[in-house]
């Protein structure tokens, strides 16, 4: 019996460990109902999101053992910035925010931090910041910070019995938790609004 579990977890072990690459989307919350923007909000254009995590530009993070060494590791089958870019265009179309290439407000980012990992605990971290420019003068309208951070409760299972598909909606619900702090900013659905700039702003929004 032993020799027989002993084969069981080495084949897990050889089959279990390695890289994985997978997908992160904005989806609404289950069940939810996501409010639309007041009408007087401007059509606006989605630019470039730039990744400064100085980490490879897909990876996301891993399922780690005892020593913290990475058992199965997480890649994102996109650079993280276009993924990024994808789910906040994603959000607006959902919060019935026009989206238009020639429009006169761009919305950018700076991805400051996207991971997750696993050992005792998953854990997830996402720092986004988001930035409403004029796309004529370059004129910085807004900019902001938001983010958030997830840690579960003890795990009996991990290693490489752990599936991967449990953290990887983990990260994705945390971005999206950053990207809903985004849009239920009233300061950012503002800078959108005003046919004039306002004071740029520079706080943080974290859980």
């Amino acid at each position: 019996m032993m020799k027989w579990l002993a084969a069981v977890l080495g084949l897990a072990m050889l089959t279990g460990c390695g890289t994985t690459s997978v997908g992160l989307k904005y989806s609404p919350t289950e069940g939810a109902t996501p409010s639309k923007v007041a009408a007087s909000v401007q059509p606006v254009s989605v630019g470039a999101f730039v990744d400064k995590r100085n980490e490879k530009p897909t990876w996301l993070g891993a399922i780690r053992g005892g020593f913290g060494n990475p058992l199965k590791t997480l890649e994102s089958s996109q650079p993280v910035a276009d993924v990024v870019q994808a789910a906040y265009l994603d959000a607006f179309k959902a919060k019935g925010i026009a989206i238009d290439p020639a429009a006169a407000l761009q919305i950018s980012g700076t991805v400051l931090d996207l991971k997750c990992t696993q050992m005792s605990h998953k854990e997830a971290t996402v720092s986004i910041e988001v930035t409403v420019s004029e796309k004529s003068t370059g004129l910085k309208r807004f900019t902001q910070t938001y983010s958030s951070k997830y840690v579960s409760g003890f795990i009996p299972v991990g290693g490489v019995l752990a599936p991967v598909e449990d953290l990887r909606v983990v990260l994705e619900n945390t971005m999206r938790d950053v990207i809903d702090k985004t849009l239920g900013d009233a300061s950012f659905i503002a800078a959108l609004t005003q046919s004039k700039p306002s004071q740029v702003s520079s706080n943080t929004v974290t859980n």
